[in-house]
């Protein structure tokens, strides 16, 4: 048990530390520092930084997996494209500067990231598509990951507030018509 919660403490120092230098920069010795252990106990359980990113994306990469074989089987509607924002927006809630920074950097989870970004957006998008509708889906993906980083106008907004509001406005992007009707019709249910 004690092995498992120091590679956990060790991923969860390393994010941080990714989130606040990017990949590239943070070292393995920073790592150490932050959790201040020595460097050969750090590599008693992780060889490299890209070992740790590795085991700490996983869960993330698993869940987006999940989360993307859902859709495939959904129609493409309004509804399957709102409940696939909101599952996409609470997997990044915490994650977005760290997503961000990753997909900058090189490597095999930046690849994974990529791709199922590109997975949803492809969800997201009517069977061919015009240009206005390539756009939106767009549109709506970057809204729901803008507004998972910290906004800094109105920080008090609790980030399952900002999530759902940008759901709302994603939905909206995808569909102005349809999703005002949508959202009319289940914020009137009782």
């Amino acid at each position: 048990m004690v092995r498992r919660d120091t590679r956990q403490r060790i991923q969860d120092a390393a994010l941080a530390v990714f989130a606040e230098r990017g990949f590239e920069q943070a070292t393995l010795r920073e790592i150490a520092e932050r959790l201040e252990i020595t460097r050969p106990a750090l590599y008693y359980h992780f060889k490299t930084k890209e070992e740790i990113l590795d085991a700490a994306m996983s869960d993330l990469l698993v869940q987006l997996d999940d989360m993307i074989a859902w859709a495939e089987g959904q129609p493409r509607e309004i509804a399957t494209y709102r409940e696939l924002l909101t599952r996409f927006a609470l997997l990044l809630i915490d994650r977005v500067p760290l997503v961000m920074r990753l997909m900058q950097a090189e490597g095999r989870v930046r690849s994974r990231l990529v791709e199922q970004t590109m997975a949803v957006l492809a969800l997201l998008t009517p069977p061919d598509p015009t240009p206005a509708e390539q756009l939106r889906a767009r549109g709506a993906l970057t809204t729901v990951l803008v507004a998972n980083a910290p906004l800094p106008l109105k920080p008090d907004v609790p980030k399952a507030e900002r999530a759902r509001m940008a759901v709302e406005i994603a939905v909206e992007l995808l569909d102005p018509a349809r999703a005002h009707a949508v959202s009319t019709a289940s914020h009137s249910q009782p």
